[in-house]
């Protein structure tokens, strides 16, 4: 699959996409005599994970634990692994403190404000 025809596929921008295979985290594509870039399915299937795990907040530098990880070339798994999904449980508290107020204010109760939903404990 082509550059162009990748990026519509799974809505990263080309420079999004070039940047992923020059930081490493999806390698690099075969290309065609006329030099452009053919993406695997596999490598596809990576942008799109990465993609996600952009999108659910996690940096750069955690991406690429996770794509480690998943290619079994990052010591200390397990650690990675347990660290990841404590911001994975700590998001779903978010989401679930935020989903609840919707849920009241739906019922005709007064909105929170945004410090009284994301307030500690």
């Amino acid at each position: 699959m082509k550059i162009g025809d990748l990026s519509k596929d799974i809505g990263l921008s080309i420079q999004t996409i070039r940047f992923y295979e020059k930081e490493g985290l999806i390698g690099s594509p075969e290309r065609t005599e006329g030099r452009f870039r053919i993406f695997s399915v596999a490598q596809r299937n990576r942008l799109a994970f990465i993609k996600t795990l952009r999108l659910l907040g996690f940096s750069l530098d955690e991406v690429r634990l996770i794509v480690g990880v998943s290619e079994g070339s990052v010591a200390g798994a397990a650690d990675v692994i347990a660290q990841i999904k404590e911001k994975v449980l700590w998001r779903q508290d978010q989401l679930s403190a935020l989903a609840a107020a919707l849920d009241a204010s739906i019922d005709g109760k007064l909105p929170p404000t945004i410090e009284e939903i994301f307030a500690p404990g």
